[in-house]
Formats: C-alpha cells, sequence, structure tokens
C-alpha cells in the first residue's frame, strides 16, 4: 500500500481502530525492527519536542559514531556498541543530518559542521563498498544518494567561500572519497562543477587543480584530471579540454574509462567529441555499438541544426 492509500484510509478511520492497527503491525516486527523505530514512535507518540542543540555534542556524538562504524563494530559482535544501537544506526544518521542542516552559515559552528558533514558522508561512502553496516548499501537504506548527499557537502563549504582553502579541500575530498559500486566519478564532478557558481571561481578551481594532480597517486590524479575535463567544458573549452585530457599516450582502457565517465554523467557532445579525438589521434576501436551510438549522437546534432 502507498503513503497516499495509506492516508485516506486513515483519514476516515476510528481513533480505536487506529491503534488496533498500530499495536498488531507492532507484533509483526522483530526486536531489532523494533528497537530502530521505538525512538522516533516514542517521540511522534509522547509529542517531545526536538532537544536544543548543542553542536559540540553533536559534532563529538557524529565523530565517534564514524570512528566506531569504521572499526566495524556496527557490523559485528562487540562490547562497545550494542545490538539495539547497531539496528538503529539509519534513525541516528538521519538525525545528524537533520541537525547538520539546521545549522546555518551564520552560525559560529557552521564551519565546523561543514567538515563534520564531509567525515559523515565520506563514512558512509566507505560503508556502501566495504560493508560497515547491516546493509549491503546505507545510501539506499537511508533514502538518499550518495550524488545529493555529496553535492550538499560541496554546497556547504563553498557557503564559507570560494577561497583557495576551500577549492583545496573539495579537490582533496572529490580525488579520494570512496565511489559507491552504482556511482561515477563523473557525476559526482558534474554535481561539484556545478556548486562553483562563477566562471572566475572555476578558473580558479581550474589552476587548483592543476597543481594538486602533481602530487596525487595514480588514482586521484586520473580524478583530478576528469575534473579539469568538466571545469573546461563548463568555460566553453570542451575541444581544448578532450585535447589536453590525457598527458600521455592513453591505452584502450583508459579511452573506455573516460568515454564511460562522460556517458554517465550524461555530457553527450563531449563525449561524441572525445570519442571522434581517440578515434583518429589514438587509433582509438570501439565495440559495434558503440560506434552505433556515436553515429546516432552526430545525426541527432546535425538534425537539430548544430
Amino acid at each position: 500500500m502507498k503513503i497516499n492509500d495509506l492516508k485516506k484510509e486513515l483519514k476516515n478511520a476510528q481513533t480505536g481502530d487506529i491503534k488496533k492497527a498500530l499495536i498488531e503491525t507492532y507484533k509483526q516486527l522483530s526486536a531489532s525492527q523494533r528497537a530502530q523505530w521505538d525512538d522516533a514512535l516514542l517521540a511522534t507518540l509522547r509529542h517531545e519536542p526536538a532537544p536544543a542543540l548543542d553542536p559540540d555534542a553533536l559534532f563529538f556524538e557524529i565523530g565517534r559514531f564514524c570512528d566506531q562504524a569504521t572499526q566495524g563494530l556496527y557490523r559485528m559482535p562487540n562490547h562497545v556498541v550494542t545490538k539495539a544501537e547497531q539496528a538503529r544506526w539509519r534513525v541516528q544518521v538521519q538525525r545528524y543530518f537533520k541537525a547538520l542542516d539546521a545549522i546555518t552559515p551564520d552560525d559560529e559552528a557552521f564551519a565546523q559542521s561543514v567538515a563534520v558533514m564531509e567525515k559523515l558522508v565520506s563514512t558512509l561512502s566507505y560503508a556502501a563498498k566495504y560493508a560497515l553496516f547491516n546493509t549491503a548499501s546505507p545510501f539506499a537504506a537511508l533514502r538518499q544518494s550518495q550524488l545529493s548527499l555529496f553535492a550538499t557537502a560541496i554546497h556547504r563549504r563553498l557557503a564559507l567561500g570560494a577561497t583557495r582553502q576551500n577549492l583545496g579541500a573539495v579537490c582533496d575530498w572529490f580525488a579520494r572519497l570512496v565511489i559507491e559500486p552504482q556511482g561515477s566519478a563523473g557525476r559526482l564532478a558534474d554535481a561539484l562543477v556545478a556548486q562553483v557558481k562563477t566562471m572566475p571561481a572555476r578558473e580558479f578551481l581550474r589552476e587548483i587543480v592543476k597543481e594538486k594532480r602533481q602530487n596525487m597517486p595514480d588514482r586521484a590524479r586520473r580524478r583530478l584530471d576528469l575534473l579539469a575535463f568538466f571545469l573546461d567544458e563548463s568555460l566553453d573549452m570542451t575541444a581544448e579540454g578532450v585535447q589536453t585530457y590525457w598527458q600521455d599516450e592513453p591505452g584502450q582502457t583508459e579511452i573506455l574509462d573516460f568515454l564511460f565517465e562522460l556517458y554517465e554523467a550524461g555530457h553527450l557532445d563531449a563525449w561524441r567529441l572525445a570519442f571522434a579525438y581517440a578515434t583518429k589521434r589514438y587509433g582509438f576501436t570501439p565495440s559495434a555499438n558503440m560506434a552505433r551510438r556515436y553515429e546516432r549522437l552526430c545525426e541527432t546534432r546535425q538534425g537539430n541544426g548544430v
């Protein structure tokens, strides 16, 4: 039954019937499921007001949660995190994000809240790959996406100002963040660039990316090269970006990886240009399906008079 259908049924139901339905539903829950929902259920029934926000206590609690989760204490039996706490991790994290969102840029604690949110998103990202909780997909369990939480965290970081320090922190985080199995670096890079609102700030970020890539390990450097390309594209330098993306002559796998990221991010014009350049300059041999996709994109572009 959908939520709207339930609302319609409740609208015409008697109070006594609603109570009976709630009790019968609760009986069907396992002990772990009851532990997961008890706090929210009791708070609603008792009309309890939200506790006053203590930022220092909140940041400490989130930091402890992230550290314990990374140690696997929310996954395996231990004497630190109880079974009830393990079952309630989702409710805890939802409360954390709600409390962090309530801290606005004019609050003295905002700068610290930005770093704490980044740590929380990083922990969930790590959990998406290494199963730190009782689910293979923590973002799906939270009814959130890594992409949306990443974009929110970037937005809050840049609300502090598009300074060298903040833009540098954005670069470092993007380069090292664990990407969930269903995600892509291209979509994250696209979301990051979208949060950098002005052309001068994008040009400044492009310079910082060039500097930082020199001292990064291979995987992080490839991510920053992808970010640099998306910045070039946003600055109307797509053709130049395609030609300078590969610092050295790429192999077939590197070309395919780049084309995959462009396609996943929905940058089809850039995909078409990169495909043509790689084929002509580096002798890239596409699959028959990829070649047909390229032809269709060219036909669509011509049909639109572009």
